[in-house]
Formats: structure tokens, C-alpha cells, sequence
């Protein structure tokens, strides 16, 4: 016999909210885990100096398929996001930029800039891609297909 439990409307919107967290989770390791495969097909593009980039700010990276917002924090880590919230599609990079999240411009929702997460009561995962900081130049990792159409 199987044992059947009714869930309520809190239980569904917690089991829902857990499983939108763990796959931003899921996506944000993708973006930073590469395989020796995936490294091969890569690349890593050198986007900015690390100063051109203001603290509490972002620029736009445009490729032939996205546009990626590459924001700046206070203490100079950096994140990239796709330019684009999961509730509307507002651009991120016109957001205000504070610890290690941004809100989005339209909606005030808040999104993790390391998972690209929306934050609180918002469910939605922004696409990550890992970037890396070299002698004060900005690194940013993207696919081939990523890159072109």
C-alpha cells in the first residue's frame, strides 16, 4: 500500500522554491566546473581592465546570441550574469549593485550575483558564467556556442 499525504499550498510553494534554488545551484556550478572537453571549447575572453568597470557597477558584453551584465563589487570581485532577469527580462545591468547581489531596475527583484538566483519571496535563476581576474584584466568564460549564432 502506498501512503498518500495531501500537501497544502505553503508545502508545494517550499518543495518549489527549494528545487528553483537547487537548480541556480546546479547552473552556477556548470558555469564554473569545466571538463578537460568543455575547457577545449571555452574561451576565456579578455573583456576590460578591471578599473573600466566601476565598483557597485556593471557593463554589457554583447555577443552574437546574449547580452552579459559584468558586474563589479565594492571589494573588486566580479560576476557575470546574463543581462536579463527571470521575472521579466529587465536588464540587470542597469540594476544597483550592492554586496554580492543586484536588483533589477523594473521590479526590484534580488538577484545572487554567484548562483544568479532571485532572492526572498522571488523564484528565478539568471545564467552564470564564471570570470576570472589577471593582472587587472577581466576574463570571460564563454562557450562557442554562447558566443555566436
Amino acid at each position: 500500500m502506498i501512503g498518500l499525504s495531501v500537501l497544502d499550498e505553503a508545502d508545494v510553494a517550499a518543495n518549489l522554491h527549494s528545487s528553483m534554488a537547487i537548480l541556480c545551484a546546479l547552473r552556477a556550478f556548470e558555469a564554473f566546473a569545466f571538463t578537460h572537453e568543455e575547457a577545449e571549447m571555452t574561451d576565456w575572453i579578455e573583456i576590460a581592465a578591471l578599473e573600466d568597470i566601476p565598483k557597485l557597477g556593471s557593463r554589457v558584453i554583447r555577443t552574437d546570441t546574449m547580452d552579459v551584465a559584468v558586474f563589479r563589487t565594492r571589494d573588486d570581485q566580479v560576476f557575470a550574469l546574463r543581462d536579463a532577469c527571470p521575472h521579466k527580462g529587465g536588464p540587470l545591468s542597469q540594476g544597483i549593485v550592492h554586496g554580492t547581489s543586484v536588483t533589477c531596475p523594473l521590479h526590484n527583484w534580488k538577484i545572487d550575483l554567484a548562483s544568479g538566483e532571485a532572492l526572498g519571496p522571488d523564484e528565478g535563476c539568471a545564467n552564470v558564467f564564471a570570470t576570472r581576474i589577471e593582472n587587472g584584466r577581466v576574463f570571460l568564460a564563454l562557450k562557442a556556442d554562447e558566443v555566436a549564432a
